[in-house]
């Protein structure tokens, strides 16, 4: 189980965190493993796993990641502005009974 949260403000931090993220899950994928928190990107629409035509190059290298490890993004209630920014991602659709916007 781990806790993440991805920064908007990339200029807070020296050197690329998206990559380091992208690094951390794709280590991920062969373990069970629950990964929560506030990624941050807006511009994907987690119901047809694509990115919106406003996402930036991180936001598809992010998605592609999901993609590419056959990760599960559990989430499918917007919590903020419409937007799907809070995500549960795990390596099967078994290891989360249940996700719910309270």
């Amino acid at each position: 189980m781990g806790i993440c949260y991805r920064t908007p403000n990339a200029k807070i931090f020296e050197g690329n965190t998206d990559v380091l993220h992208r690094n951390m899950i794709s280590e991920m994928k062969d373990k069970r493993f629950v990964l929560i928190g506030d990624f941050n990107f807006p511009n994907i629409d987690w119901q047809i796993m694509q990115c919106l035509p406003t996402a930036n190059k991180e936001t598809q290298l992010f998605l592609n990641c999901i993609e590419d490890n056959f990760l599960v993004q559990h989430v499918n209630v917007p919590m903020r502005q419409n937007s799907i920014l809070d995500l549960v991602i795990s390596e099967s659709l078994e290891s989360v009974d249940e996700v719910k916007n309270i």
